[in-house]
């Protein structure tokens, strides 16, 4: 089954919270993200298939700008959700369920188990 074919079966599912996904790469990381500011996306950054970290964000173009040169990845994925307590909870449920590698809690610097 191909990533096209995953993805409209996603978008068209009426219990979902979130209102879209797309991929993007390194190189859209770019000035036009910024159509987006004040939206509410959780991000999981993909370097070969494998999930390395799970984020959110208001403000999409500056924190994958800050992403884009302090971690290696060759694409991210992003889920849209309609307000921040649902984002909130995807990005926490992303965490658990993928473990990324750079996510860690920063009270006690250990991954999130």
């Amino acid at each position: 089954m191909n990533v096209a074919h995953i993805l409209d079966e996603l978008l068209y599912n009426p219990f979902r919270k979130n209102i879209g996904e797309h991929y993007i790469t390194w190189g859209d990381i770019t000035k036009p993200l910024e159509k987006v500011k004040g939206r509410h996306f959780v991000y999981c950054l993909m370097k070969q298939d494998e999930v390395i970290y799970v984020g959110r964000s208001r403000n999409l173009y500056v924190r994958l700008s800050q992403h884009k040169y302090r971690f290696l990845f060759d694409e991210i994925y992003l889920t849209e959700y309609n307000n921040y307590v649902d984002c909130c909870i995807a990005e926490q449920e992303g965490i658990m369920e993928y473990q990324p590698i750079h996510n860690i809690n920063m009270g006690n610097r250990r991954r999130y188990n």
